[in-house]
């Protein structure tokens, strides 16, 4: 099966990822997590509903830049695929093509 098949039939999602327990990605959004519960302890309601919304605020922008960063990136790579399959005729050629 082609990747463009798999990708189209949702067997392919570069978009969901398991966190690796014990990584350094693992070890931070704990740490984060933890201390942002702590700090949303000593809030009051109103407060705490205005920090959820900076938090949901914050997750959407970051989301935008992953899309965006994997788009690039993906583009990127297409372009140096097409570099290959096109024509190039560099500065040196064989010696029977001079």
């Amino acid at each position: 099966m082609f990747f463009i098949d798999k990708l189209w039939e949702g067997q392919i999602s570069p978009s969901q990822k398991a966190i690796r327990k014990g990584s350094d990605y693992h070890k931070l959004l704990h740490k984060i997590t933890c201390a942002s519960s702590a700090f949303e302890e000593n809030l009051d309601e109103n407060t705490k509903i205005r920090f959820r919304e900076i938090e949901q605020a914050q997750a959407k922008l970051n989301g935008i830049e992953n899309e965006e960063t994997f788009i690039e990136g993906f583009r990127l790579g297409a372009g140096m695929i097409l570099d290959v399959l096109n024509e190039y005729k560099g500065q040196f050629c064989p010696i029977s093509e001079d």
